[in-house]
């Protein structure tokens, strides 16, 4: 009837049943395949069918309904890591934010429109030139997310990294954490670390969900002693009193404690925020965080502290985190002894019983 209709929205190649959300000077197309997900179940090797209508319907209104669009710069030129969790790719676009990647070789500065920067697992130094323009971007507001690795990272092959933590309150140490609490760690990996979430406004929802976030082969993140009065350093996860620091991992035969290794509460991951400038810098210990198949032993939850830490630090306090629904059906197995226990169950023992029950009131009522 309307040949035109599409047009106006960029919409003649959506699939029939899409939803478009016009908010008068924006619009968001969802395209009919963006309602259902599909997640591989690693045990069974089948798909498993997940309703994602709820999240997207609700990105699209945030969408049309606010003023801008919020971008996270990822910086490129030191051997930077990709994120491969495809929960938080999608989760940036639910909550409006686009990424886009930035060379501070090339730039004069970080630009103004950067909601925050995302540095991922580093393999070199920045230069005296790009420390200088992150520091600037920094005092006028910036915030930055850090994830370093172990192997890769270190103050000494780092100074400028290292002199940017410090300003911030924060250090690294050398190592691999090792939890020798059981309940706190994969089964069978002690370096697949399950923290001990603390109280902050980013991992509110964490907690209050009850969740588990997947930090593997993380290294140590300390407060420093001489930290501005300015900075207030909170630790968001930490491990038990009984971790300790394996410093030699790649190269050790055994991840046995050794006399030298030190234990104790070590920090994964850190947040360091400068009450003078409105800076901040959040800092994670191991880039297999943002790891697509990490992500998926925790169902999605590193991915959400993720979305929960750039909602915070760029102010998207509207951001929103759905997960998908799953619409798939339940079968529930039995095997062959549970199946006729069950059987004599429901068929004899449950209906004699409920006759003989009956029987007993009939019995004593006509004794009356």
């Amino acid at each position: 009837l309307y040949p035109t209709f599409a047009n106006a929205y960029d919409a003649s190649d959506a699939s029939p049943e899409s939803v478009i959300v016009d908010g008068g000077d924006k619009y968001k197309v969802i395209d009919a395949t963006e309602f259902y997900k599909y997640e591989l179940d690693y045990d069974t090797y089948t798909y498993t069918q997940n309703f994602a209508g709820e999240s997207a319907l609700t990105s699209a209104i945030s969408y049309v309904s606010s003023d801008e669009t919020k971008i996270v710069y990822e910086l490129t030129g030191h051997g930077e890591a990709d994120i491969t969790a495809s929960t938080l790719l999608d989760g940036l676009s639910r909550q409006n934010l686009t990424t886009q990647t930035l060379s501070l070789l090339t730039s004069d500065r970080v630009p103004d429109d950067a909601g925050a920067l995302l540095i991922v697992s580093p393999t070199k130094d920045l230069s005296e030139e790009e420390l200088t323009k992150i520091r600037t971007y920094l005092s006028e507001g910036g915030k930055l997310i850090l994830i370093t690795d172990y192997g890769n990272y270190s103050e000494d092959s780092m100074p400028n990294f290292a002199a940017l933590t410090e300003q911030y309150g924060m250090q690294a140490e050398n190592g691999i954490i090792i939890e020798t609490d059981e309940n706190y760690a994969l089964s069978g990996y002690p370096y697949y670390l399950l923290p001990e979430i603390n109280g902050h406004e980013i991992t509110e929802p964490l907690l209050n969900g009850n969740m588990y976030v997947l930090t593997p082969l993380a290294h140590p993140i300390t407060a420093t002693e001489d930290a501005s009065e300015d900075l207030t350093v909170t630790s968001l996860f930490d491990t038990t009193s009984g971790a300790y620091c394996k410093s030699d991992a790649y190269s050790a035969d055994t991840f046995d404690k050794s006399e030298n290794d030190p234990e104790g509460v070590f920090s994964v991951a850190m947040i360091s925020e400068n009450s003078a400038d409105s800076s901040a810098v959040l800092w994670l210990s191991t880039s297999g965080f943002v790891d697509e198949g990490t992500d998926s032993i925790v169902s999605g939850t590193n991915s959400d502290f993720m979305l929960n830490a750039l909602a915070y630090l760029t102010g998207n306090e509207n951001a929103i985190s759905i997960h998908a629904k799953s619409i798939s059906a339940e079968t529930l197995l039995f095997d062959a002894s549970s199946a006729r226990l069950v059987s004599v169950t429901f068929m004899f023992l449950i209906p004699f019983g409920a006759v003989a029950v009956g029987f007993l009131i009939w019995f004593r009522r006509r004794k009356r």
